[in-house]
């Protein structure tokens, strides 16, 4: 973080949501943006419209079809990442995986 606590590397309105992060420049934060009704983004509740991103974690048995979906809805997710929120196929999993592709010079990779 600098010192205006803000996270090294995110962008100056948001950070997307990332599949796979594969530069020093992306950064993965889970939040909210709102959007106004030109499409800006927003932090005045009173001027939000519309949500252009929202990719918190949702809880444990959330789906789609959830009553409360239209308000709380996952949003700028790209569909194609397939286990946001699913888990051996199944939503509502609270769970995301982001992947990371980073040059390792001729080095091998060590995980546990």
């Amino acid at each position: 973080m600098d010192s205006e606590y803000e996270v090294f590397g995110q962008n100056l309105t948001y950070e997307p949501h990332y599949q796979v992060i594969n530069s020093p420049e992306q950064v993965q934060i889970y939040e909210m943006v709102m959007g106004d009704v030109n499409g800006n983004v927003t932090t005045v509740l009173e001027r939000a419209d519309h949500p252009i991103k929202d990719n918190r974690l949702p809880p444990l048995g959330f789906s789609k079809s959830h009553p409360t979906y239209d308000t709380v809805l996952v949003a700028g997710v790209d569909p194609s990442d397939t286990d946001f929120n699913h888990e051996n196929g199944t939503e509502g999993s609270g769970t995301d995986v982001v992947f990371f592709h980073v040059p390792m010079n001729g080095e091998k990779a060590f995980c546990t």
